[in-house]
């Protein structure tokens, strides 16, 4: 959260996309309601930073099943803040990188050492 924080200060980047409210005034009013985030917050994208970090931690201890259910799940997510407009694919590509680093500078020396047993 400091790292993109300190991004966000440094270097906002304007989102590239006109964004339109809704036709219907239920609508309208539900998309204002929750649509409270900054036109500037968009690199490194939080949405995939966070979800990535979720499975980066999940990653060694799971069957090869739960690896493919949370790269799909992970795959769509990324594709999801792009296709609503959310974010550009800088903004994954550098979410998705924060994500990892962050996951590595965690697990050196064995500080997040993954437990002797898989989770199924």
């Amino acid at each position: 959260m400091i790292v993109a924080f300190l991004v966000f200060v440094a270097f906002p980047a304007p989102i590239g996309f006109v964004r339109s409210l809704p036709d219907g005034a239920v609508y309208r009013f539900l998309y204002q309601f929750v649509a409270m985030d900054s036109l500037f917050n968009t690199l490194p994208s939080l949405h995939v930073g966070f979800a990535s970090c979720i499975v980066l931690a999940l990653w060694k201890p799971s069957s090869a099943l739960l690896r493919a259910l949370l790269s799909a799940w992970l795959g769509l997510l990324m594709t999801s803040t792009v296709l609503t407009h959310q974010h550009h694919i800088a903004d994954v590509v550098s979410g998705f990188a924060l994500a990892v680093v962050v996951h590595a500078l965690f697990t050196i020396g064995g500080a997040g050492r993954t437990p002797p047993h898989r989770v199924r």
